[in-house]
């Protein structure tokens, strides 16, 4: 009654119900995956099932639902583009397939598996309880406990700047980057990969191509010795 009324206290009623409805099927979902065999499968979310304690991947247009190989059907859970429970890591590739399964991770802690920075389908670094890592590649220097993620595919910790998973000789505690994807300190001038031989002090961005992509295409840069043509796609640099 209270809903269909649709007063002051509508909303409220609405996500308080919403919260109820969410905590009822946590609590209903370790029996229903218990009692589901494979003419009742029971769906964790989007086209993963489990039955009879294991976990299929059944996206529309599969002829055989590939398992996930020793998942656990309590704790599976999506973590970016990738499949995480209490001990693993799943990814869902075809040369991850072996025997219609999909293999684990090795060395990967499922349980602390998770996306740093951006939101969860918009990101490139995670990390677990031991390491740091892009696209599930292992980064051997980061620092877990102090690593964040800058912008622009860049990375620092306490001790480094990264672009991916490369150091790039810029401080961490000193370093500037404007929307074009500049990175600096006192010294060094990065784009990305590229170093900037200009004077890192006095440089500025005199012009860019558009503000729709304003870190791609053709920069007029500026520093004490003069001005200059940067060309971010074929990474031609000359003095105009």
């Amino acid at each position: 009654k209270a809903i269909r009324k649709k007063n002051y206290f509508y909303r409220t009623i609405i996500l308080a119900y919403k919260k109820y409805l969410k905590i009822i099927e946590e609590q209903e979902k370790p029996e229903k995956i218990r009692k589901a065999t494979t003419s009742n499968p029971f769906c964790l979310f989007d086209w993963i099932y489990t039955w009879e304690g294991k976990i299929y991947n059944c996206l529309y247009g599969t002829d055989i639902p590939i398992e996930f190989l020793h998942a656990d059907p309590l704790t599976f859970k999506k973590v970016g583009s990738v499949y995480a429970d209490k001990n693993y890591v799943y990814k869902c590739s075809f040369d991850n397939i072996v025997n219609n399964s999909y293999c684990f991770e090795k060395g990967i802690d499922g349980a602390t598996y998770q996306v740093i920075g951006g939101n969860s389908m918009e990101y490139l670094f995670t990390k677990d309880k031991n390491h740091i890592y892009l696209e599930e590649k292992v980064l051997l220097e980061a620092d877990v406990r102090t690593f964040k993620v800058i912008d622009f595919a860049y990375g620092k910790d306490k001790s480094n700047v990264y672009y991916r998973d490369k150091i790039i000789p810029i401080n961490p505690t000193e370093y500037k980057i404007d929307k074009h994807g500049f990175i600096r300190d006192k010294n060094n001038i990065f784009h990305y990969e590229e170093k900037i031989e200009m004077n890192a002090i006095t440089f500025k961005v005199l012009k860019y191509e558009n503000d729709v992509n304003p870190f791609i295409g053709v920069f007029v840069l500026e520093d004490k010795n003069g001005i200059y043509e940067y060309n971010s796609i074929n990474k031609a640099f000359k003095k105009i």
